[in-house]
């Protein structure tokens, strides 16, 4: 694990804080290998990743309570890497 690195649970509130760019990793390297969000506040995150019952990577809006909203299924992994991280960008630079 890197030293900017910290672990959080599905369930931590810190996942939906504004412009907050989570790796979400099956490992302790940290590498964005299962999915990457960005929070957007409001109890909100966007996130491109491995979903359940969806064929490769999927682009949502996940909601601290209730049900994700589909943006788009089967992405390429890496492209949508670089959509989150341009989001973060745009969403830090703005406050």
């Amino acid at each position: 694990m890197h030293d900017d690195q910290i672990i959080l649970n599905d369930s931590s509130p810190r996942l939906y804080e504004r412009g907050l760019l989570v790796a979400h990793s099956s490992d302790d390297e940290g590498s964005p290998d299962v999915g990457i969000s960005v929070g957007l506040g409001a109890g909100q995150m966007l996130y491109a990743g491995e979903r359940p019952g969806k064929p490769g990577w999927s682009i949502c809006i996940y909601p601290a309570s209730g049900d994700a909203t589909d943006i788009a299924v089967d992405v390429d992994a890496g492209e949508a890497v670089l959509m989150i991280e341009a989001v973060a960008g745009a969403i830090c630079r703005s406050t």
